[in-house]
């Protein structure tokens, strides 16, 4: 399609244009708005593993006017109509059944979908997803043809690059053929880290090989003010240019007029932070970012702030917190309109879900709980207290696993994917202890 006809249609277009990477706790409704504010063109939120989305709930939020995707305790992804034709979603994902069930659930709250092809973290890798999806590039091909034959709006993945060029050049055409709308490269391997040099000449060499914008990504190093954007993107010889680290710690890198002092940054971005009621601890992150040298007295009594009021106070927002926290109470925050979520229950507050890896748990339990684990201290828990013995479950997510385990009337879920049922069971039973034992810890 040409890019005239996206233009009339309002669909994203991926050419000429300064892009927000996806940030993991960054990359939240505050920053992705302070970014549009300040001249990005397109927004990618933080990546967010399919399964999460797959217990979540869709919400209507009537006081912030957004929509939101919760599970209990926890908001998962929040939008708001200042960025619907910008903001873009990535999900971690090695599953295209798991992938196409979260394509339908958003298709209508966000601009468009991005898969993880290129994260090297640990977490993602042994799960399948992000960076492993280079090794399996017919799963890889099989989630972008399954979601582009039912998702309407643009698609688009990240990906890394092969230690062979051609390998890159022939993983980037194979992802074309799928009919995605552009593809990021992020200009190095999956072993390598921001201090090796970004590969230019390889996004280059993909560039010319595919038909379709590739994004360039990895200068951070390079990009330090807006006039930086567009060399990076020469460069390379790229279509549009994706920033992280360098936009991480200022924003206004995105603004033609010119950069902004920290002050105003970080100003713009709390109050956001209220407007949209973000969590205060992705919010003190962001400022974290924001500030840099946090080691004078100033800084330090920054770090020490515990809550809003705490952070609003140390920057001056205690009458702005006041009035917007009065006028948006707990209680009438989130509406709740439907839901999607694979793991029904009947009542929202008898589930839990946390992130928790059994694998490096499991090490620490052994060496000071000797032989026992989990499972066999939540078993003699029940039955030292005359408990129904605890039921299992769980959900694939590919060649891994997500457990949950029923126990005292509750669920409690671990989203980390695992290898063996085992483990998974250990995970979710790890949550389990955590919320039924209070002198449970690791």
């Amino acid at each position: 399609m040409a890019d005239t006809d996206a233009s009339r249609r309002g669909r994203l277009e991926y050419s000429g244009k300064h892009i927000l990477a996806p940030m993991v706790r960054m990359g939240t409704l505050p920053f992705r708005s302070l970014c549009l504010d300040y001249g990005a063109d397109i927004v990618y939120s933080e990546e967010i593993v399919d399964i999460k989305f797959l217990q979540s709930k869709r919400t209507v939020n009537t006081a912030l006017n957004t929509v939101d995707y919760t599970i209990p305790k926890e908001l998962i992804f929040r939008t708001h109509p200042c960025e619907h034709s910008s903001v873009v979603l990535q999900i971690g994902t090695s599953n295209s059944d798991q992938a196409v069930q979260v394509a339908r659930m958003v298709e209508n709250d966000i601009a468009g979908l991005d898969i993880n092809m290129g994260c090297p973290k640990d977490y993602s890798v042994r799960g399948g997803m992000g960076a492993a999806l280079l090794k399996t590039p017919d799963v890889a091909e099989d989630i972008l043809r399954r979601i582009r034959a039912e998702f309407k709006k643009p698609l688009t993945c990240k990906i890394r690059l092969f230690h062979n060029m051609q390998d890159s050049v022939n993983f980037a055409k194979r992802m074309e053929a799928t009919g995605i709308e552009a593809i990021a490269v992020h200009g190095r391997t999956k072993e390598e880290r921001p201090s090796h040099k970004n590969n230019s000449a390889a996004i280059r060499a993909i560039a010319q090989a595919v038909s379709i914008p590739v994004i360039a990504n990895g200068g951070s190093s390079d990009i330090r003010c807006y006039n930086d954007l567009e060399k990076f993107r020469l460069e390379c010889g790229a279509s549009s240019v994706m920033v992280a680290r360098s936009v991480q710690t200022n924003p206004s890198i995105f603004r033609r007029e010119g950069l902004l002092s920290r002050e105003q940054m970080i100003s713009d971005f709390l109050r956001k932070s209220i407007d949209f009621d973000i969590p205060f601890r992705n919010a003190k992150y962001g400022v974290q970012h924001l500030f840099g040298d946090t080691s004078t007295e100033f800084g330090q009594t920054f770090l020490a702030t515990r809550d809003y009021p705490d952070m609003c106070e140390v920057f001056g927002f205690e009458d702005y917190y006041a009035q917007k926290h009065v006028s948006t109470p707990e209680k009438d925050r989130l509406v709740v309109e439907k839901k999607s979520c694979s793991l029904k229950r009947d009542r929202e507050e008898d589930i839990v879900v946390e992130e928790v890896d059994y694998n490096p748990i499991s090490k620490k339990l052994k060496k000071a709980l000797n032989t026992f684990t989990p499972k066999s201290i939540l078993l003699e828990h029940c039955k030292k207290h005359s408990i129904a013995p605890a039921q299992y479950s769980f959900t694939s997510t590919g060649k891994t696993f997500c457990g949950s385990v029923l126990v005292m009337g509750k669920t409690f879920i671990s989203t980390v994917p695992h290898r063996t049922k085992k483990d998974a069971e250990q995970a979710a039973t790890v949550v389990a202890l955590r919320h039924i034992m209070p002198e449970f810890s690791l």
